[in-house]
């Protein structure tokens, strides 16, 4: 499913492609979409990324050990991307749905959040 994307470790083609598996028909997770997600929180682990589409906010941490951590949010859907690396290490992935974070579709609710 994440084969064509070089770009993607292949360690973690599993966990996107399950949480592609575990949403819902009517989900927005897709095999592009979660793609595209994870390009923008990896360029993000090279420095802060101009986000100049919409739908998506980033957000990048660096600590002084060398450790950096980039995340990216769908806004419309809570579906979330983050990746943390150590040094020259391969990046770390989590992965999840956010739904406390402020939603312009008030049938979320705002309460509950899941990871992966």
């Amino acid at each position: 499913m994440f084969e064509q994307y070089a770009y993607i470790p292949k360690q973690h083609h599993v966990s996107l492609a399950s949480t592609i598996r575990n949403h819902s028909v009517s989900s927005v997770a897709t095999a592009p979409l979660l793609a595209k997600m994870y390009r923008y929180a990896l360029d993000g682990l090279a420095g802060p990324v101009e986000m100049k589409e919409l739908g998506f906010a980033t957000s990048l941490f660096v600590t002084a050990d060398g450790i950096k951590v980039s995340s990216v949010t769908a806004t419309q859907s809570g579906l979330w991307i983050q990746l943390a690396r150590v040094g020259d290490k391969p990046p770390l992935l989590t992965l999840g749905q956010k739904w406390i974070m402020e939603s312009g579709n008030a049938t979320l609710g705002n309460t509950a959040t899941s990871l992966w």
